[in-house]
Formats: structure tokens, sequence, C-alpha cells
């Protein structure tokens, strides 16, 4: 009985190290982002939800049948929405300005 055995293809020492520098440079971590990228892109979606916040408290203030102590409450809402939407701002300026640097 004969076995059908193929044979391998011998690989030259320069083919090798080439296919281990391609697999060491696929298999290398990406560098980290640069912190002033991380707080503008925490800042850019911290906007995006403070944007939904003060939305529905607009909506909800435009209802002429919300009570009173209600409608003080969505007002201290929308003014912190507004205070924090500041905030996330001065950091989206704060990153620009240090990623031109």
């Amino acid at each position: 009985m004969r076995r059908n055995v193929r044979k391998r293809a011998k690989t030259s020492p320069g083919k090798i190290r080439h296919r281990r520098a391609k697999h060491q440079q696929a298999s290398r971590k990406q560098p980290p982002s640069r912190p002033a990228g991380r707080v503008a892109h925490a800042a850019h979606d911290i906007n995006n939800q403070l944007t939904v916040i003060k939305a529905y408290c607009d909506l909800l203030l435009a209802d002429p049948k919300i009570d009173q102590a209600v409608r003080g409450q969505l007002e201290e809402i929308s003014r912190a929405a507004e205070r924090a939407a500041e905030l996330a701002r001065r950091l989206l300026a704060s990153g620009r300005s240090r990623r031109s640097d």
C-alpha cells in the first residue's frame, strides 16, 4: 500500500524571515491615540447626549398642561444641560488646540 504523500516545497530562509517580519508588523498593536483626541471624542459624545436631554426638556416645557413644580424641575434640567454643553464645547476647543500643537 502506497501512501500519497506530497512533497513539501522547500522554503528559503529569506522567505521565512520575510513572512515573520510581515506577521510581526501585522500583529503590532496600534499606537495609543493622542489624549487630546480622546478628550475631543468624549466631549463630542457627551454633547450628543446633552442635545437629546435638552430637546426632550424643550418638548415637555412646550406643553401648557405641565404642573408648575415639574416645569421648574424641567427648567433646571435644561439649564444644567446648557452648562454641561458649554463645558463640552470648551473641551472640544481644548482638544483642537492641543492637536494643532
